[in-house]
């Protein structure tokens, strides 16, 4: 059975296999590729546990793009802790601070994560601080033979890398400096080096880039990539020799990010423009509709070059100024719940990111939007639970055109022994200066990212 077949179940894609060549003739509609979503890989971990790991991870990324508050990885580490004692998976603990795991301490009951066998490799493993919800990845052909790839797309970051062969998980200490372990990277994945691909050339430049979860590490390379079996030869990206745990035990094989081109730590143009640079499509556009699980359709798409038409309503197409960061970052004019303002907003910049999980904004703003949704209750960590049968409709605004969160995405879970459900929208402290719009809005709307304009356009979906 080929690889993607075995992936068949989490819910991946299928594209055509054409042999690399010289810069395909430019199509007359831009580049289409189907972008599934694939569920989490640690399928074992309680809800509860879960919701915090992405929480964590969400809210790092917050701190880079907004000037938020970052959380304290010991607080959420005891966090964590506690509420593995309080399912029965521990009865005490210990926060290793270099692999970033929470770990049974003196007790004799195992791991969440340990399965049977005892001899299971992930028997030691312990519960990792941050996490991922759903991932959203894109089939790309790399190398020679022609190998496949399943990449996450995120449009809050700027380099596209995929692991190297020898690959290893690295740790940071307290200074920030990075190292290999002896531990190597997943074996579920692929990976990249000169015994797998002839036409390889490592340009021996070093990279290094940071994200919310974790970071990777290596050398800039180049080969053989096709996007939806478009040619692109001698293309530039990372080849990752070092990877947190984080990255390594996700579903995906690599990372590309859909940013501006200023934000690349590679200088690399991102994969929009060097599409437009080559005269591959008519204008460096990224457009992205994200699937919902519970709609059972998994028919997300990235368009490199055009709108799909078919994937949005017309007349709720709006365009917005972006700023001049590298983050995709526009201005709503306000939100509501239920139809009614939740007041002036403490900061109307929003920045716009696939790889952030939930949504969130300045604390007070945030708490004026649970108030106006009766039995909301808010949790030490600035994260809060609804009734499970409320009915809000919160909607942000921009451009005149209101674009409302399904109330299926404003819910998680159901919290044990009470009709009381854990919300996707959070609150940070620290006066950040943006809000962060991530799934739990995207899959709400089609969103067009236009680099050349410097634009971002929204539509309710068809």
């Amino acid at each position: 059975m080929s690889r993607i077949a075995r992936f068949a179940t989490t819910l991946l894609l299928i594209l055509p296999l054409v042999c690399a060549a010289p810069f395909s003739p430019r199509p007359s509609n831009g580049l289409a590729l189907p972008l599934k979503r694939a569920q989490r890989s640690q399928t074992d971990v309680p809800r509860e546990i879960a919701h915090r790991q992405i929480i964590h991870s969400d809210l790092k990324r917050f701190a880079k793009f907004a000037n938020s508050a970052a959380p304290n990885e010991a607080q959420m580490a005891d966090t964590i802790s506690q509420s593995a004692v309080e399912l029965g998976l521990y009865t005490d603990y210990m926060y290793n601070a270099t692999i970033r795991k929470v770990l049974p301490g003196s007790s004799t009951k195992r791991a969440v994560t340990m399965a049977d066998p005892a001899s299971d490799p992930k028997a030691s493993e312990g519960l990792d601080i941050d996490g991922n919800d759903g991932l959203y990845l894109a089939s790309v052909m790399i190398g020679t033979p022609s190998k496949e790839f399943l990449i996450m797309m995120d449009s809050g970051s700027g380099d596209f890398w995929v692991g190297a062969t020898g690959c290893q998980i690295m740790v940071a200490d307290s200074n920030g400096n990075i190292e290999g372990t002896d531990q190597p990277c997943a074996s579920s994945h692929p990976y990249l080096g000169s015994t797998t691909s002839s036409t390889l050339v490592n340009t021996k430049v070093s990279f290094e880039d940071f994200y919310g979860t974790g970071g990777v590490s290596g050398v800039i390379v180049s080969d053989q990539v096709e996007l939806a079996g478009f040619a692109m030869p001698n293309y530039k990206f990372g080849m990752a020799t070092l990877e947190e745990a984080i990255f390594s035990g996700m579903s995906g094989d690599g990372l590309m990010g859909l940013s501006k081109s200023s934000l690349s730590q590679m200088g690399l143009p991102s994969p929009a423009q060097y599409l437009y640079n080559g005269g591959a499509i008519p204008e460096p556009i990224t457009s992205i509709k994200i699937s919902r699980l519970s709609d059972g359709l998994n028919d997300g798409e990235i368009t490199f070059g055009s709108l799909d038409t078919t994937k949005y309503v017309a007349d709720t197409l709006v365009t917005l100024s972006a700023d001049n960061s590298g983050f995709w970052i526009g201005t709503a004019d306000g939100v509501t719940v239920n139809g009614n303002s939740v007041g002036t907003l403490s900061v109307s910049s929003v920045v716009f990111d696939t790889g952030t999980s939930y949504l969130y904004g300045p604390l007070n703003d945030v708490r004026n939007i649970y108030a106006q949704i009766p039995g909301s209750v808010e949790n030490p960590d600035q994260s809060f639970y609804i009734p499970c049968d409320a009915s809000a409709s919160v909607a942000f605004t921009f451009g005149g055109q209101n674009f409302s969160i399904d109330p299926r995405d404003l819910v998680t879970f159901q919290a044990t022994a009470s009709n009381m459900c854990a919300t996707t929208i959070g609150g940070s402290g620290g006066n950040p200066t943006s809000w962060l719009l991530g799934d739990t809005f995207l899959k709400n709307v089609y969103i067009s990212l236009n680099e050349k304009a410097n634009t971002i356009q929204l539509a309710k979906l068809a």
